[in-house]
Formats: C-alpha cells, structure tokens, sequence
C-alpha cells in the first residue's frame, strides 16, 4: 500500500501526518442531490474529434479506489446544453426541466472481480413540453 499524505491546519501551523496501510474510499448508503442546475457548453469550431474514446462506464470501474453508493438520486435538476456551430447565430439550446435520476448499486471496480448491474431511472421534462422516461 501506499502512504497516503494528509495535510491539516492547526492554530496556523501545517502539520503532516503519513497514514500507512490505508486506503481513501468513499462508501454511502444513499446520496442526495436536489435543485441542483448543471450548463454545459460546446463550441463545433474546431470540428468534433472523432476518435474513439472511454465510455463513462469505463471510467468509473477504473477509479483507483473504493468508491460504492447504494442509491444516488438526483431531484429536480436543470440541464441546459448549448452548441455553437459559428459566431454569427447564437448556441442552439436543449433544455431539460425536472430532471429526476435514481441509480442503484453505483461502483467503481476497484479490487472487484465482477460488479453488479447498475440500475438506473429517469424523469424529465425535455424542451418544455415532453415527458422523457428511461428505465
């Protein structure tokens, strides 16, 4: 294992404790987002790369370290994409409204041999008008 440094403050001096044989996880029963508004924004000038890159999936059972959650929900988000194709017309916008996930038995691989499935429920009201469900 490796030594892992921790830094903390304490009446203005920084101290250094060296923890060994210990490993940083984040393990949760449940966790909660609510109300949360998330933009995102992408300029096509340059074009799109289109190599193949990791899925996020990948990504996750890659972490290098514990990371369980038994339930995530997320309640009430508000997700804006904005794409601009060139300066002389503004961003195309996609909006969705009361967007609700829960997902079960989030993980990531760490020291697993196999993980179980993730379970994953959507909610949402896209472009003002229409109701997306996923299941």
């Amino acid at each position: 294992m490796k030594t892992i440094p921790v830094f903390f403050y304490r009446s203005g001096k920084r101290n250094q404790l060296r923890i060994k044989k210990h490993v940083f996880f984040f393990n949760a029963n449940s966790l909660v987002l609510g109300y949360v508004d998330a933009n995102s924004y992408q300029n096509k000038i340059p074009e799109d790369d289109l190599s193949k890159k990791t899925l996020y999936n990948t990504l996750l059972l890659n972490i290098s370290f514990p990371l369980k959650i038994g339930t995530l929900s997320v309640r009430n988000l508000k997700l804006v994409y904005k794409e601009e194709i060139n300066f002389q017309k503004a961003p195309a916008i996609v909006t969705f409204r009361r967007f609700n996930l829960n997902t079960t038995k989030l993980q990531s691989g760490f020291g697993l041999k196999n993980a179980a499935d993730l379970g994953s429920k959507v909610n949402c009201l896209f472009i003002k008008k229409s109701s997306l469900k996923t299941y």
